[in-house]
């Protein structure tokens, strides 16, 4: 029974080194991923919106398509730069 309970804490500690060393990586790749699309859909937004992409089209499956397509570069670039803002918060404290 004693060795199965050092074998078990062994597994855990040597579960626990790789967790936060993956962790550890994973972070920084998560902050730079979730910067570079909440930047690029922040820009597409606004070049789209420049070419009245989404005033273009006033009727339709058309216009429903461009006003999802606006408030989901919209929503999605923002939650994507606010999470990348939090990780690099968490990360450097």
């Amino acid at each position: 029974m004693g060795g199965l309970c050092v074998l078990l804490l062994m597994m855990f500690c040597v579960g626990w080194i790789l967790c936060v060393f993956f962790l550890s990586m994973l972070i920084p790749l998560l902050l730079i991923y979730n910067g570079i699309v909440g930047i690029v859909c922040l820009i597409l937004y606004f070049v789209l919106r420049k070419k009245s992409v989404f005033t273009k089209y006033t009727e339709g499956y058309k216009h429903v398509l461009s006003i999802v397509l606006k408030y989901f570069l919209i929503v999605y670039g923002s939650i994507s730069l606010i999470f990348s803002i939090i990780l690099a918060i968490l990360n450097f404290c």
